[in-house]
């Protein structure tokens, strides 16, 4: 989650990361942030100023974890929901992934996972609107919260049966 939309002046507030087969998360919570967070967004997140500032994390230990992440695994692929047109964009403009990771070909975006792998056209859905959708149920997660959109994203991925 996000202080916005500019993926050039928006800072993180809250990242989840989760391995896809194993379900564990290596990196997850709450970010520190220099900026106030728009009163539109805290409304959509129910992310707060006083959250980040009390349970926040530095982001240089979001960096470290991405960092040990990388070096433990072989060609890590990181998936996100809408990932090429903004997760993608701001962890590379917030130096989360470094130079030396050559990271090349390992982000993925589920919207078009999504839309390749489904008979009809989700382009312009919400992720909890696919969710329900494809799943044919209704979501458990609340959306606009990283872990939730994650875990919505895996569960759509997993019933369409996309393998890494």
């Amino acid at each position: 989650e996000t202080t916005g939309l500019n993926t050039s002046y928006c800072e993180i507030t809250e990242r989840y990361f989760e391995e896809y087969n194993l379900g564990f998360s290596p990196s997850n919570g709450l970010l520190k942030i220099n900026t106030p967070i728009p009163q539109d967004v805290v409304k959509l997140t129910n992310i707060t100023n006083k959250m980040c500032e009390r349970d926040g994390d530095y982001l240089s230990k979001f960096k470290k974890e991405i960092k040990e992440l990388y070096n433990y695994c072989e060609n890590p692929i990181f998936i996100a929901h809408n990932g090429t047109s903004f997760d993608h964009k701001i962890l590379n403009n917030k130096y989360i992934f470094t130079d030396d990771m050559n990271i090349k070909g390992q982000l993925k975006d589920s919207k078009y996972i999504i839309r390749m792998l489904n008979d009809y056209d989700t382009r312009n859905d919400k992720l909890e609107i696919i969710y329900e959708t494809i799943l044919k149920k209704e979501s458990p997660y609340k959306s606009h919260r990283a872990e939730a959109d994650v875990k919505m994203m895996i569960d759509i991925l997993k019933h369409l049966s996309y393998e890494l």
